[in-house]
């Protein structure tokens, strides 16, 4: 327990949970290791009388009667700096209301000098006014879940059979023992609980679990009073009792249970409704009347609980309509284009049309026709659609909602993109049921992507609308992909998102897959590769063409052209260009283009969108320039942004086509290479690195004039400190090389970081001012030659430096990959005058603390001590003074006083005849009620200020006179 570094530790917890013994175990530590002074008093029911506590702490603090906190609070005063915890016990004998006893543990809470500090164990939460120390970080909690033993602690101590006691420890203990724990609970847990409490505790019990509002319409009581009663649980807004208490207690469940189901039922939480029947095995007919409200309601039902739903459902309710449609929203989230999805989906529509429901019939109806379209079932798809249009024209609303987007469905299934985009233009999607307008939006996509035309917008609107719709998961993915949009990419592959099943998750790792690939990271993409093989759908011939395609992608980064080609020869065989496979192969057409030149012309034809035309023009001016002929290629239309060129090319064909457009002097290829080293980094420059030997002349050359113009930013960032003794990390690593520990190597880069745009002139004149010109200029370039090799170890020969750039007479410093402690620094102290000059001083003490934690030392304190050097330390020190001195004022403002002085001190001992800071030491001292201390820095302050003379500042003076003895005044 860090008791000693906080104001108040609150440990609130029911009987047996182990508060008396955690509490003894602190206090041997701390005589085994002290760090302060512990007073423990068990608190018994007499301690409820203030006189009676006070006389009781005195015993326990072995000082004598005590009749007056005061007395208590210059006692502990005198002890500082060393820290005084006061440990209550038992605080509940004191009881639930302020009392005059409760009101004498508010007063030592919040009167008590700062070296005091408190803890009160307690089975329940004190009527206190805690709130203040807890916004000040000054509070520190221990929960009932913090003293409950470990599955290994319960084992280690009775065996299996403790395992079904929640780590409770006094049960534990007793269970041990062969003794009867339940006796435990009813004579020393139930008795002392509050009426209000066991209330709640019963309807806890007999639900297991319960969300706040529904505790409170149950019992109208606040659950928070069943914080700290042992083996309850609380996470957001849900209570959970453990199994244990509905065997303990005698209630009975069952009005209770059917209580909350209708609260649930009428605030519309169907979903908590089924759970609620679900676990506690209720009546058949409420688990099926929830169960309908969540099909026809425009709620999400996550996967998982979905999945739980189906294999917790009763087998004697498996012939329901309700339990067919739970069954095909399971199977829906890993295969929404299995026969068993469709059967179940189809199974569930037959039962609820047998019933007359028909709106729960079109709701089951949808999901067929999602499934047929997912499959591309025509067949069962028009027969769907005929019944829903059927339940339409009988007035179900969510049958003419679908009935509105099947349209656009069936004409997407059936190969007619334009058709899609028309119907769904038409459409009032603000009408739609949220999981129908999503779809539409997909479709939308879908459509736009296969007719070449920017799709992000209308993908990005369907996934807002609904996440996650089974099956989708990657159509924003490829949107962005094929509109360039890299950066984004890289995000989000990087970060695996929520899926619903297996299906979206294959379709995430096949697109990752994919587009690591197109990056480089091919060790990456391997095992994506398998991982999507293990989960693929064999059933789902677009999973199949999809890996087929990401593996030829894989190989032509590796440089292998025979099996990129077999792997597009094998799909094109199987799944001909010109069947419903076409849609996926125009997402990527340079790999029909290259691999299969055969099947051109049937692709080529419907190459006709924006998108569509730009991949084919690019490729179609490589290939030219690989024949010989470079006009295409000077003259192709240059994309709006680089990551164009990587969709359309890949990586390997984006470098060539970059070399080949340096080689022909297009302006357009630079921004494009910082671009492509910027986002892909080793593996873009390790092509062009190959290419310099292996190229043709033209090319090599571009090469190496690629290699040396643009650099390359580093995988791992550079941390430099310069504030106290120089340090240069490089990601985790130290620099100490011999280059590192030259004066002059750590001298010119922190001139740099002083002035990241510099001639080399004032450079030259600020490192070597007694040096004639050559000199200086000879040198200056070995140090920058030695600071090069320092910040980048690994750059080969010929390659661009980053960090350090010269341009002629100017030198550059480049920031993006380099952290500096002065300018964390100066940034922090910037933060806190806007915010003190906008009257938020409070909120920029965090920021001054910060600089204060920065500053470790003199600017360059291990360099040579030239004017610019002794300037910028001049500048730091009065800048660091005046953060000190605000920082000190702000924390004893908000009486953390402990601080307060340790920043004022450091002050003092910067700048011995700084009055505020002086003022600020005494001041802090007095707060803390050290007033021998306080009447020695007096002293100290008297005599310093004496030796430059001058009167003191007015309120400096006023302390020092009432802080003078009698012969000082």
């Amino acid at each position: 327990m860090q008791r000693h570094n906080t104001r108040l530790t609150l440990l609130a917890a029911g009987a047996g949970m182990g508060k008396t013994a955690a509490l003894a175990i602190a206090i041997q530590e701390n005589r085994l290791t002290p760090r302060g002074t512990d007073w423990w008093l068990a608190c018994q029911p007499g301690d409820a009388d203030a006189q009676h506590l006070l006389a009781s702490l005195g015993v326990a603090a072995q000082i004598g009667p005590i009749s007056d906190p005061e007395q208590l609070s210059s006692t502990i005063a005198g002890m500082a700096p060393e820290p005084v915890c006061i440990i209550f016990d038992d605080l509940h004998h004191l009881g639930a209301q302020p009392n005059e006893a409760n009101q004498l543990i508010q007063w030592l809470c919040d009167q008590l000098p700062s070296n005091a500090h408190l803890v009160l164990s307690t089975r329940r939460e004190p009527p206190l006014a805690l709130s203040r120390w807890e916004a000040q970080r000054q509070l520190a909690r221990i929960t009932p879940a913090d003293l409950l033993l470990t599955e290994d602690e319960v084992l280690a101590v009775c065996g299996a059979e403790g395992m079904n006691l929640g780590g409770w420890p006094a049960l534990v203990s007793l269970a041990s023992q062969g003794v009867d724990y339940v006796r435990f609970i009813e004579e020393e847990v139930l008795p002392h609980l509050s009426q209000s409490e066991r209330l709640a505790l019963n309807h806890l019990a007999a639900l297991r679990e319960a969300d706040q509002t529904t505790l409170e319409d149950l019992t109208a009581t606040e659950p928070a009073v069943l914080a700290p009663i042992p083996l309850v649980s609380h996470r957001a807004d849900t209570w959970e009792a453990h199994r244990l208490w509905p065997d303990v207690l005698d209630i009975d469940a069952e009005p209770i249970r059917q209580a909350a189901f209708r609260s649930l039922m009428e605030r519309g939480e169907h979903q908590a409704a089924v759970d609620l029947m679900l676990r506690t095995d209720g009546p058949d007919q409420h688990l099926l009347a929830a169960v309908a409200q969540v099909i026809v309601s425009k709620h999400q039902t996550p996967a998982t609980k979905v999945r739980s739903w189906a294999s917790s459902f009763p087998s004697r309710l498996h012939d329901s309509p309700e339990f067919s449609f739970i069954d095909g929203l399971a199977l829906r989230a890993d295969r929404p284009s299995s026969p068993q999805c469709r059967d179940a989906f189809d199974a569930a529509a037959t039962g609820f049309k047998e019933r007359g429901d028909i709106e729960a019939e079109a709701t089951a109806l949808g999901q067929v026709v999602f499934s047929t379209y997912v499959s591309r079932d025509m067949a069962r798809l028009t027969a769907s659609m005929q019944r829903v249009g059927q339940l339409a024209v009988a007035g179900s609303r969510t049958a003419h909602q679908i009935t509105t987007i099947g349209g656009a469905m069936m004409a997407l299934a059936a190969g007619h993109p334009q058709a899609v985009v028309d119907r769904v233009g038409q459409l009032d999607t603000e009408r739609l049921a949220p999981t129908l307008a999503s779809l539409a939006k997909w479709m939308e996509a879908g459509a736009l992507a296969q007719l070449g035309r920017p799709s992000s917008e209308v993908a990005r609107a369907s996934s807002d609308l609904w996440p996650h719709l089974p099956g989708t998961a990657d159509s924003l993915m490829w949107a962005l992909l094929r509109e360039g949009a890299w950066q984004q990419i890289i995000e989000m592959i990087d970060s695996e998102p929520r899926l619903a099943g297996s299906r979206d998750r294959f379709l995430w790792l096949a697109f990752r897959a994919g587009a690591l690939s197109c990056l480089g990271r091919l060790d990456e993409a391997d095992q994506c590769l398998f991982e999507a093989g293990k989960i693929r759908d064999t059933t789902n011939w677009r999973a199949l063409v999809q890996l087929h395609m990401v593996e030829a992608v894989q190989a032509l980064q590796r440089g292998d052209i025979a099996t990129a080609k077999d792997r597009m020869v094998l799909s094109t065989r199987d799944h001909p260009v010109a069947s419903a496979a076409r849609a996926m192969y125009l997402v990527a057409p340079r790999l029909v283009l290259e691999l299969t030149p055969e099947h051109r012309d049937d692709l080529v034809a419907h190459l006709t969108g924006p998108l569509h035309r730009r991949d084919l023009e690019l490729f179609d001016a490589l290939l030219a320039w690989r024949s010989g002929s470079p006009d295409e290629l000077a003259g192709v239309e240059w994309p709006n942004q680089p990551g164009e060129l990587l969709t359309a090319l890949f990586l390997d064909g984006m470098v060539e086509f970059l070399l080949a457009a340096t080689e022909c002097g297009r302006p357009e290829v630079w921004p494009a290479w910082n671009w492509l080293f910027a986002t892909i980094g080793e593996p873009a420059r390790a092509l062009v690195r190959h290419a310099t030997s292996s190229a043709s002349k033209g090319q090599a050359k571009a090469a190496v004039t690629v290699l040396a113009e643009v650099p390359v930013p580093p995988t791992n960032p550079r941390r430099l400190r310069i504030l106290g003794q120089s340090q240069l990390m490089i990601g985790e690593t130290m620099v100490q090389t011999a280059d590192w520990r030259r004066e002059r190597v750590r001298s010119l880069l922190g001139y740099l970081v002083l002035n990241p745009v510099a001639t080399r002139e004032a450079a030259t004149a600020a490192l070597w001012p007694d040096a004639d010109s050559d000199s200086a200029r000879r040198n200056l370039r070995t140090t920058l030659n030695l600071l090069q090799r320092v910040l980048e170890p690994s750059r080969m020969s010929g390659d661009a430096p980053y960090f350090v750039r010269s341009d002629g007479a100017t030198l550059s410093l480049d920031t993006q990959c380099l952290q500096v402690d002065l300018w964390d620094f100066e940034a922090a102290i910037d933060a806190a005058v806007q915010l003190r000059s906008d009257g938020l001083a409070s909120q920029a003490t965090d920021h001054l603390d910060a600089a204060i934690d920065l500053y470790k030392g003199e600017f360059l304190e291990d360099a040579d001590e030239a004017e610019w050097v002794a300037d910028q330390r001049w500048t730091l020190r009065s800048r660091l003074l005046t953060a000190l001195i605000d920082s000190a004022q702000s924390h004893l403002a908000m009486q953390q006083v402990d601080k307060a002085l340790a920043h004022a001190m450091r002050a003092t001992a910067m700048e011995p005849w700084s009055e505020p800071a002086h003022r600020l030491v005494l001041e802090c001292l007095v707060e803390r009620g050290d007033t021998a201390e306080a009447r020695r820095a007096a002293v100290r302050c008297a005599e310093t200020l004496a030796e430059v003379g001058g009167a003191a500042d007015a309120r400096l003076a006023e302390l020092l006179q009432r802080l003078a003895g009698p012969g000082q005044r």
